[in-house]
């Protein structure tokens, strides 16, 4: 949906605001500028240059907003005093603008204008967002000239004048969360977290804009977020970025947000349109925080489920709320002139959301002490692509795949405590597609029994993504775990690859399942020796004595049977071996990273001079018997 999000993270050098802004500016489907304190245009949509009788917007960039040739002076006296409100408060501000156009057109704009700060709290620039609403006002003035006020048109009036309310109230927090977010990127990479936190905020502009233009001339709501339709959304993974991108609004304010979801219910899902979900829960925390009146205070999200339920609590600690205004809110009565009690027109989308998706919503509270929104909705069933469990086997090599360190760093934490336990599994990280799958092919059949990977499916700037690792390297063990797992192609196309996914969002919260090895399929054999010349071994069996030993003359019979041995068993391999192309220190490197631990070299050359793996023991061919044997078992004495 997003095109400038992939010429956003195309980019591998720097990534400041501007550029953003400029790809927000050429999606977005009304019209949006920014410019400097001076007036100079820093970037704008396409509508807005073309409104100016410019090609296209690269063309206005750089000129002045108060020297637009078609502008009357009359217009440009009302953006100047604006503009300069906004520059002596440093406050948002909502106006309505008159524009000539290109072609002599006269037209009024409802704007909303938010100031740009940088870290020191100096305004550097001036974000708006305007819609014509030209022929509302038209229809106004000649409703009023005809003197026709009948209840039908006051009551269009009434409904217009709400609909344009509501959109000016919705769209502060988006552009605040943006604002908020565009200010803090200054390094090289972008976590994936706080892409997706611009991700959610930007989505959100699309659909208040949306509704506001296709309110049409009955008055009738043809709202884009009603026009979403339902799907499974993981609640936990919903509510960490709706949590996310609120405590980056908030985070110049004394309130603290609080996590009270994590741990609950990994697989809570219901059917619902996300974006209406997330407005709902944005709106019902602005709620939380106004009621506070800047104040401090703690608000805090919760989650409770239950077999046929899942309740979402939004709690504070502040002033509570009447018991007028809770019977009015639970009856859908319009409160927005109690905004000061916290309770706003948020509310109304709130109750709109929940009954089209069969939720109710409870409200607890106590004057005083605070107040709890419930949003009470049916839980649906865990959906076929959502992975429930992780099953490790425990002589597992787990792959990993990711391009985000902090990943790597997470899963690392979370099987520490597993392969305390089990010893025998291993982690192998991987930060890109091509090797991974180089690395999967070159396993023998035996190796890749032992295999399990974990991929992002989101690689930035290469070739491959996580479907097309699992694809190409043929590895039937394989999850994909990413933040895009509410896209429906992703779902579809990890299906029928027989894929499950883990959102990323929820990773820490998976349960592990692991599975021990049979012991029946595990030999427990004092040395395995893989040496291409038969009678070499044979004159050495009686040096052996009681120990028992494996030999294997190939390469390749050896790694077919290499899951039936323990990782601690003691193995010497020959360095040459005709007709393979392994040799023994490439041989060792696989094992090596499978996880055996006790390994030899058994050979006639000389390596000095070669840079030899401290994981293993190299013992010439030219020892004496009894020298060869204290090598391999030095615990005889």
């Amino acid at each position: 949906m997003w095109n400038w999000i992939k010429c956003w993270f195309k980019k591998t050098e720097s990534i400041d605001a501007k550029l953003t802004l400029q790809c927000l500016m050429d999606v977005i489907p009304t019209h949006v500028f920014w410019y400097n304190p001076e007036g100079i245009l820093q970037g704008c949509s396409e509508a807005e240059a073309r409104a100016f009788g410019y090609k296209n917007a690269q063309q206005m960039i750089g000129t002045s907003i108060y020297k637009q040739k078609t502008q009357t002076s009359a217009n440009l006296d009302i953006l100047k005093r604006v503009n300069q409100r906004i520059l002596e408060t440093g406050e948002t501000q909502i106006a309505e603008e008159p524009l000539t156009y290109a072609d002599g057109r006269e037209a009024v704009f409802l704007s909303r204008k938010v100031p740009l700060k940088n870290s020191a709290g100096k305004i550097v620039s001036i974000l708006g967002v305007a819609v014509d609403i030209t022929d509302q006002k038209l229809r106004e003035k000649l409703e009023i000239e005809k003197n026709v006020a009948t209840l039908k048109t006051l009551e269009a009036r009434e409904k217009y004048k709400k609909q344009a309310e509501k959109a000016a109230h919705d769209i502060r927090s988006p552009l605040l969360g943006l604002n908020m977010i565009l200010s803090g990127i200054d390094s090289k990479v972008i976590p994936e977290a706080k892409r997706l936190a611009i991700n959610d905020a930007l989505a959100a502009v699309d659909v208040i804009m949306e509704d506001l233009v296709n309110y049409d001339k009955k008055g009738t709501e043809t709202s884009a977020a009603s026009a979403e339709k339902p799907m499974a959304v993981l609640v936990p993974a919903l509510l960490s970025q709706v949590l996310a991108l609120k405590k980056s609004e908030y985070k110049s304010l004394s309130l603290d947000l609080e996590d009270q979801f994590s741990g609950k219910d990994y697989t809570a899902f219901i059917q619902i349109e996300p974006t209406a979900l997330k407005r709902s829960l944005s709106n019902l925390i602005n709620n939380a925080k106004d009621a506070f009146e800047g104040r401090s205070g703690v608000i805090r999200l919760k989650l409770e489920t239950s077999p046929s339920q899942i309740r979402i609590l939004i709690q504070d600690n502040g002033k509570g709320m009447p018991e007028s205004v809770k019977e009015k809110i639970l009856k859908q009565v319009a409160v927005s002139s109690d905004k000061a009690s916290g309770h706003g027109f948020g509310m109304a989308q709130v109750q709109e959301t929940l009954v089209r998706n069969r939720g109710t919503l409870e409200i607890e509270s106590e004057m005083g002490k605070g107040t709890t929104m419930i949003m009470v909705l049916p839980r649906l069933k865990v959906p076929n692509w959502f992975a429930e469990n992780l099953t490790i086997k425990s002589t597992d090599t787990v792959v990993i795949l990711d391009d985000d360190a902090s990943m790597h760093e997470g899963w690392e934490s979370r099987f520490r405590a597993i392969m305390d336990q089990h010893p025998g599994i291993h982690l192998k990280h991987f930060y890109e597609g091509e090797a991974t799958v180089n690395f999967i092919k070159g396993s023998s059949d035996a190796e890749k029994s032992q295999l399990l990977l974990l991929t992002d499916y989101e690689l930035l700037g290469q070739t491959l993504n996580g479907l097309d690792v699992i694809e190409q390297s043929g590895l039937r063990r394989a999850f994909l775990v990413s933040s895009h797992y509410a896209n429906p192609e992703v779902q579809a196309r990890a299906m029928q690859l027989s894929v499950k996914i883990i959102p990323k969002q929820t990773a820490v919260e998976i349960a592990f399942k692991v599975e021990d090895s049979p012991a029946k399929d595990l030999q427990r054999v004092d040395l395995v020796m893989v040496e291409d010349d038969r009678f070499l071994f044979e004159s050495m069996r009686g040096f052996f004595g009681e120990k028992t030993v494996d030999h294997y003359l190939h390469p390749d019979d050896f790694l077919k049977h290499l899951s039936t041995y323990p990782k601690d068993t003691k193995i010497t391999l020959d360095n040459t071996f005709s007709g393979s192309d392994y040799d023994g220190l490439s041989l060792a490197k696989i094992l090596h990273e499978q996880g055996y631990s006790k390994l030899f070299i058994f050979s006639g050359k000389d390596f000095r001079g070669e840079a030899v793996p401290d994981y293993v023991t190299l013992i010439s061919k030219a020892e004496r018997p009894a020298a060869l044997r204290k090598k391999l078992f030095p615990e005889e004495g």
